[in-house]
């Protein structure tokens, strides 16, 4: 009966001992939880102070731009469009591998200048998406309105590289801070913006007439007199 009760408390005291070392144990897995939590709100306050990357003057947003253009590789823009943006129908460098790649240097000759009737709204539109997703996309929803699936705006993998290296830039050197989801939109509003700047025509203005016809040669000068002048007749006296 002793030894029975001597046990009994022995298992008490064990109980007791191990729901104590529990609490402890579970404090401390909490810890590391708690940790990881503080860290996410430490940084998401960091974010929260970084302005938008709308807030970009468009000089840097062309700077970026233009950045985000030149990246080397296949199916990226310059590939298409040249370094200089002369379009296929001019030799690399100034211009593209293809073709039909558009003179980015002249915007009324672009399809989508075409397509939208010259409204500048609907252009820019139309390219940011194409810039932002690619041709592909395009063509899906649009199978009556297809471009060169080699267009593939910042979807191309160099592209996608560069875009990541200027959100870092962004954020070190202009406090500005670009999500995972926005990376793309402001890629290619970057890109458009450097194209613009490319045009060598006038904002809003209609396409170049074709120059005008050569004016016809002066008429001949008249001939000069051969022989005297004949002094006038005399009025006859009455």
């Amino acid at each position: 009966m002793q030894f029975k009760l001597l046990a009994a408390l022995a298992a008490t005291a064990f109980l007791v001992a191990c729901g104590g070392g529990g609490d402890d144990a579970k404090k401390s897995a909490k810890a590391p939880s708690a940790d990881k939590a503080e860290g996410k709100a430490e940084k998401k306050e960091k974010k929260s102070n970084l302005a938008g990357w709308d807030t970009l003057s468009n000089e840097r947003l062309i700077e970026l731009g233009e950045t985000i253009y030149k990246t080397q590789g296949g199916n990226t823009c310059n590939d298409c469009h040249g370094m200089e943006g002369h379009g296929g129908a001019s030799p690399v460098p100034q211009g593209g591998r293809l073709k039909e790649a558009a003179d980015l240097r002249v915007p009324s000759t672009w399809k989508a200048h075409k397509a939208s009737g010259g409204d500048a709204a609907k252009v820019e539109a139309r390219l940011l998406t194409l810039i932002e997703k690619g041709a592909g996309i395009w063509n899906s929803a649009h199978p009556d309105d297809l471009y060169d699936v080699n267009m593939m705006g910042v979807t191309q993998s160099a592209t996608k590289s560069t875009l990541k290296k200027i959100k870092k830039e962004l954020k070190k050197k202009d406090k500005v801070g670009v999500s995972k989801d926005e990376l793309a939109p402001f890629g290619a509003k970057a890109v458009y913006a450097y194209i613009v700047s490319l045009s060598t025509e006038k904002a809003g203005a209609a396409p170049a007439a074709a120059p005008a016809a050569p004016a016809a040669p002066a008429a001949a000068p008249a001939a000069a007199p051969t022989g005297e002048a004949k002094p006038a007749a005399e009025p006859v006296k009455k």
